[in-house]
């Protein structure tokens, strides 16, 4: 008689290798986020992560079949209450004859008590207990605290097991940034997902934005999609979400661990993007476009398409232009239910989230004013000429304290302008014919520009239609090379082909300090000027501020 297999296995051993391929085979086909555990770092947390989220996915995908009704959802529920009890308790042991998903389940807790000490399970435990409240809803209109409370519970306790297991150094903001990233995500989906959710007899739209919306019908009526499509639904959403991408994306600057910053930084700019791009439609879905380019050269073996895959996401993260190359929607043709959102419902999302963030805006603007430039740079100077071992970090401590500077785009000012100073003295030593000038193409006018592009990047054809020919104009005067370049990556390949002595660079505070981290490597003192006003296009610089670096002599 053949002795009965059961799970969990030994770690390292070739049935424990076999079962987590599996579940990473699994992930592997579908969107980026559960493709995410290739940004792990340590394998165990990785192979751990995706045990956990392949078992809540699958148990997901059968629950949310239109098939199955809301009897035979419970029924399957409470038939699974009891697996993953005996998991919460240590004591879960499941036969390989098993249903794929149980394998998954008995090996995740398994490696959670051995190697988390129990960290991650009451983050399991909500996601598991968010099935029951998702299955609970079908066919219902719930409140907007309800929903909240359920957004939150569920794509928060993603973010929040992710962060765990990927052992990210969060500090004590773990919970922060998954609450804001799991709202974000949330209200999206809820947009991008609404007409096959509600297809499978979910309602993605509550009952206080029904009212402020002025529907006034039920779930079972006919029109109802086609009154919840036509209104400002989208818009209403689209607010929400800015709010709290706005807020995700503040809170990174407290995060020093560049790959984790890259990483969160650009998940607020995917989840950004629909509403960013006039591309808020229903049945859209998210993915990430390298996986599928991925996966044509990847190995069959997943754990070594895991440490390939690790070190390509590695590098897409850390050259923030190359990795929006890699993100992209998939439209559902043909569903005749899309429904665009126009213009202005996007600029009004647009104006509220400024509105919402009057005291950013406001120090854009004094950002602006070269007197205050000019007290920060006199300052930094002069603390640097009495107190010469000081780093950048506590010479711009020190101006901040001293100006009682708080604001964040003012301290982010005073950083790089502390950098600045440390450098100049080094910079100015390089002859002008040595140096070379980087400009961000973002700058130009998208809509009148001429510049012809090549490897090298683009080329002004000093039109006027934006400051890059007056910038490139002075350059030339003063005797600097200068590139406009597509992003960090171009960048760098700049940097290594033309070997340049000495680098000014203007730049977004994100982009200005992993160049300058990046070129650093090489013994090569930079400058950085940073732009004003930021963003993927119609950008603006201070010339003035420019104009005074390119002055160094």
């Amino acid at each position: 008689m053949v002795q009965d297999i059961s799970s969990p296995f030994t770690y390292g051993t070739p049935i424990y290798t076999t079962t987590v391929n599996s579940v990473r085979h699994y992930l592997r086909k579908r969107d980026f986020l559960t493709y995410a555990f290739q940004l792990i770092p340590e394998p165990v947390g990785s192979e751990t992560w995706s045990l956990a989220w392949g078992y809540i996915q699958q148990l997901d995908d059968i629950i949310g079949s239109p098939k199955l009704t809301k009897i035979d959802a419970l029924n399957l529920l409470e038939q699974e209450q009891e697996i993953v009890e005996l998991g919460l308790e240590g004591n879960l042991n499941v036969p390989h004859t098993a249903p794929i998903r149980h394998l998954w389940l008995a090996q995740f807790f398994n490696n959670e008590h051995k190697y988390y000490e129990g960290e991650a399970l009451q983050v399991v435990k909500n996601l598991y207990e968010c099935a029951w409240s998702d299955v609970e809803r079908k066919g219902k209109i719930l409140s907007q605290t309800a929903r909240d409370m359920l957004l939150q519970k569920k794509i928060s306790n993603f973010f929040k097991l992710y962060f765990i297991l990927g052992d990210f150094d969060l500090r004590n903001q773990i919970d922060d940034f998954s609450y804001l990233l799991g709202m974000g995500l949330g209200m999206l989906d809820d947009v991008l997902d609404m007409v096959s959710d509600y297809e499978a007899g979910y309602v993605n739209i509550t009952r206080e934005e029904m009212k402020s919306l002025g529907i006034d019908l039920e779930p079972e009526d006919k029109d109802f999609l086609q009154q919840v499509i036509k209104s400002d639904y989208q818009t209403l959403r689209a607010k929400k979400i800015m709010s709290v991408l706005l807020r995700a994306r503040r809170l990174t600057r407290h995060v020093r661990v560049p790959l984790v910053r890259a990483l969160l930084i650009h998940l607020t700019d995917i989840f950004a993007a629909p509403i960013l791009e006039d591309k808020l439609i229903p049945g859209q879905r998210f993915f990430f476009k390298g996986s599928s380019l991925l996966n044509r050269f990847l190995p069959e073996n997943e754990a070594i398409a895991y440490r390939i895959g690790h070190k390509f996401t590695r590098f897409f993260l850390m050259n923030p232009k190359v990795v929006s190359v890699f993100f992209r929607q998939a439209s559902v043709t043909g569903d005749k239910h899309l429904a665009v959102t126009n213009k202005q419902a996007i600029d009004s999302v647009m104006m509220t989230s400024l509105l919402e963030e009057k005291k950013t805006s406001d120090i854009c603007v004094d950002l602006l004013e070269g007197d205050f430039r000019g007290r920060i740079i006199g300052l930094l100077e002069s603390i640097a000429a009495t107190e010469a071992r000081l780093s950048a970090a506590e010479l711009a401590k020190k101006v901040t304290t001293e100006l009682a500077i708080e604001e964040e785009n003012q301290v982010n000012l005073v950083f790089i302008e502390a950098m600045n100073v440390l450098k100049r003295s080094e910079y100015a030593h390089v002859p002008i014919e040595k140096r070379v000038l980087l400009i961000p193409h973002c700058l130009r006018d998208p809509e009148r520009c001429k510049a012809p592009i090549d490897d090298e990047g683009y080329h002004c054809k000093k039109c006027g239609a934006c400051v890059i020919a007056d910038i490139t104009r002075s350059a030339e005067e003063k005797g600097l090379k200068w590139y406009m370049v597509g992003g960090g990556s171009h960048a760098i390949r700049i940097i290594k082909n033309a070997q340049p002595g000495a680098v000014l660079g203007i730049a977004c505070f994100d982009e200005a300090m992993m160049a300058i981290e990046k070129i650093s490597e090489y013994g090569i003192p930079v400058q950085a000027v940073l732009l004003s006003k930021d963003g993927c296009v119609n950008t603006e610089v201070d010339f003035d501020a420019v104009q005074a670096k390119l002055d160094i002599q």
